[in-house]
């Protein structure tokens, strides 16, 4: 279901090309199954998938390798499940990745644990061939150090794990991934961490218990709600020019988003309406006759850009808000304009996110 919300107000923002976008759509919940074969490693084990990060390059990169850096301190990779005893107890597992190249397995790898930020999980070594319109497709797994044997069928499985978030980042051909200066990070399109385009929400969305554990499902996966929502646009107000000079910011409106049942998901989307000045975020004077760029923010900080795909995960149930503020115009423009109004048309698209 996809709702569009017309505003007027003011917002500007430059619109950055990517040579290189990533998305990662994960999934949920995570269900284990006993009979995948994309590794030897899998066999005789419980193996999950998580979800999968694709790579799409409009241009042919220097790469090398591509990695996942920034994961934190991965030091917990446990679980508790009932046994083929009838016991509850509890085991460890590992987090696997596999990578193909226009569907063709070029490499795997699973992370050690430990103080990740210390070191590169490479996804993609030694690469040796052309990437121009290319997809490459990394998908992450989650795989028992027990055999499957040892685990009740069916059986709720739930995971202890501090692993939250990682970067995406290429290494080029002239350098080690160990080196940061020689890793230019892949932003992501959709399935960021928090709404940081340089991180992906690994384990996001994710069904948890009352400990934060996250819920997982070995045999029979219960169906779930679909989360319910209404949205709106509040205290969308009149805001003076002079206020968002520079740094200086002025809140113009907020998002206002209700989810009604049960825990969801959502992303945002930012475009001009047909009537606006199109390419920018801009303000018209009411007699056409001068405009002014700015700078549109999501809470204090966050700069969106025309056509941005923001993640805004999880959202509770209730009510949850995100500020939006005009800032960066420059003082000239303002010293010169004419008295009067000042409209910009913006398209706020909220799309829920698929939860199952």
């Amino acid at each position: 279901m996809k709702r569009k919300v017309l505003i007027l107000l003011l917002i500007a923002a430059a619109v950055i090309p990517l040579m290189a976008t990533a998305a990662y759509q994960s999934t949920i919940p995570i269900a284990w199954t006993a009979s995948n074969q994309e590794s030897t490693q899998f066999s005789g084990h419980l193996t999950a998938h998580v979800g999968t990060i694709t790579i799409v390059f409009d241009y042919e990169p220097d790469l090398s390798k591509i990695v996942l850096i920034n994961l934190g301190n991965f030091t917990e990779n446990s679980y508790t499940a009932k046994t083929a005893w009838n016991t509850i107890q509890s085991s460890t597992f590992k987090f696997y990745a596999i990578t193909k190249v226009n569907n063709i397995k070029v490499d795997e790898a699973y992370m050690w644990t430990g103080p990740a930020d210390t070191y590169p999980f490479q996804l993609l070594g030694n690469a040796s061939t052309s990437f121009m319109g290319k997809t490459v497709t990394v998908d992450f797994y989650i795989v028992t150090d027990t055999s499957a044997a040892w685990h009740a069928f069916p059986t709720e499985i739930t995971l202890q794990t501090d692993l939250t978030s990682g970067t995406i980042a290429m290494a080029k051909s002239k350098g080690s991934i160990w080196n940061p200066n020689n890793l230019e990070i892949i932003p992501m399109d959709s399935g960021a961490y928090n709404g940081d385009p340089s991180k992906v929400d690994i384990l996001g969305g994710q069904p948890k218990d009352e400990n934060g554990d996250i819920i997982t499902y070995y045999g029979d996966v219960p169906s779930h709600e679909v989360p319910e929502y209404s949205f709106s646009i509040i205290n969308n107000s009149v805001i003076n020019l002079r206020n968002c000079q520079g740094t200086s910011k002025q809140q113009a409106a907020q998002i206002a988003i209700s989810v009604l049942n049960v825990p969801g998901a959502v992303t945002l989307s930012f475009s001009k309406a047909p009537s606006s000045i199109q390419g920018q975020f801009a303000f018209r004077h009411e007699a056409g006759l001068y405009t002014v760029p700015y700078t549109l923010l999501l809470g204090d900080s966050q700069t969106l850009n025309l056509n941005d795909t923001i993640t805004w995960s999880p959202l509770p149930v209730g009510l949850s808000t995100k500020d939006l503020y005009v800032t960066g115009i420059e003082k000239s423009v303002v010293d010169n304009l004419l008295a009067g109004s000042y409209t910009d048309s913006i398209i706020v698209t909220i799309t829920p996110v698929d939860t199952i």
